[in-house]
């Protein structure tokens, strides 16, 4: 993951157009590291950063071929 610098204006407009605020300081945490997601998330599909359904799950099953045909063997899928 790259580091990117998103303008606290964004995330103060995010902050400020949310509905649900109880005021406790871990919600706030959370909010914060969510709209950050999303920035990034429309950063990234605006940048054509994106895979189909398809790619992904060929990239998963590649990268998991191993460990699954290690619990196939064992467990009966």
């Amino acid at each position: 993951m790259k580091n990117e610098i998103i303008p606290i204006e964004k995330i103060s407009k995010l902050f400020r157009e949310c509905k649900e605020d109880d005021g406790t300081f871990f919600d706030s945490l959370y909010n914060l590291g969510f709209f950050i997601s999303l920035v990034k998330s429309a950063d990234d599909i605006n940048n054509g950063r994106v895979c189909t359904l398809e790619e992904l799950k060929k990239e998963m099953e590649a990268k998991f071929a191993s460990d699954y045909n290690k619990l196939s063997k064992r467990v009966s899928l």
